[in-house]
């Protein structure tokens, strides 16, 4: 009978993931596509121009509470939009529903 996870100490479970880790090599860095300021999700990187990005990080990582009145009109383009968002969770739903579904492949195999 195998371990369970809650079965290893704290310590073990470092050393596994760090063993794996090892063995495959990290995770690469991905970045994000989303940021939120104030509430409102702004995009950034893919398809938005990096000067744009640069400047909606900057508020998100500055020191100061951003307030969505100051962000500038420049920025506020890239802001996602109530329908955006509803396409979003739509996709996000229609593709959660489909990779539950057997692939044709396993259809005939029993």
């Amino acid at each position: 009978m195998s371990k369970l996870p809650s079965d290893y100490t704290q310590d073990e479970l470092i050393e596994m993931g760090q063993k794996e880790i090892d063995k495959r090599g990290g995770l690469e860095s991905v970045p994000c596509d989303i940021i939120c300021l104030d509430g409102h999700r702004f995009h950034v990187n893919y398809n938005v121009p990096q000067y744009i990005t640069d400047q909606i990080e900057a508020l998100f990582w500055g020191d100061n509470e951003v307030i969505y009145e100051d962000i500038p009109e420049e920025l506020k383009a890239y802001e996602e939009k109530d329908d955006e968002k509803e396409k979003n969770l739509k996709e996000l739903n229609t593709d959660a529903k489909e990779d539950k579904q057997p692939s044709k492949q396993d259809s005939g195999k029993k």
